[in-house]
């Protein structure tokens, strides 16, 4: 919380957005957050962040220009608590606090364990910074033509970008036998 504050005080045109376990709070507006809601459809729960009374699994911190995220990352990374928790740009215009140690990376080994599938035996398919831990863990890591270079450079396999079917296009290859799993 104390991270948040020092964004609110010192960055006051970034916006916020909290997370829990069961709902997502839109603490804060901006034309960046509005475009997040716009995209993926999520409710428009507003309330100021010291308001959620949930427990938080991660922030949210939202702009367009790439400058403001920026010194959002200078600010942050100056602060004593910073070292607490991890830091993720989840894509252009969004930057993530979450738990030490918490990554899709480990997500998905914990997926496994409580599945009961062989690590060995899972693909994963991403296109920005906080999809690099999972794509590194899966043992076939698939990146996405529009990804990060980034991510392109640690996947097993590029495929078509998100906005031709990936997925489609993955599970045919998979049936085909085009990955190596």
């Amino acid at each position: 919380m104390e991270l948040v504050r020092v964004v609110d005080k010192n960055l006051p045109e970034i916006g916020i957005q909290f997370n829990t376990e069961k709902e997502i709070y839109f603490n804060k507006d901006n034309a960046a957050m509005v475009s997040f809601r716009e995209i993926t459809g999520v409710s428009n729960i507003s309330c100021h962040y010291e308001d959620v009374e949930e427990p938080v699994l991660k922030v949210v911190f939202a702009h367009h220009d790439p400058s403001q995220i920026e010194k959002l990352k200078e600010l942050l990374a100056s602060q004593p608590n910073a070292k607490f928790v991890s830091f993720i740009h989840s894509e252009k215009t969004l930057y993530e606090i979450l738990p030490k140690g918490i990554s899709k990376g480990t997500a998905l080994c914990k997926m496994a364990e409580l599945l009961g599938v062989d690590k060995n035996k899972t693909i994963a398919v991403g296109d920005y910074y906080n999809d690099l831990s999972m794509i590194k863990t899966a043992k076939c890591g698939i990146a996405v033509a529009n990804a990060a270079d980034e991510v392109k450079a640690v996947a097993d396999y590029v495929t078509v970008s998100n906005n031709e079917d990936a997925i489609a296009t993955i599970i045919e290859g998979i049936e085909q036998g085009k990955f190596n799993i």
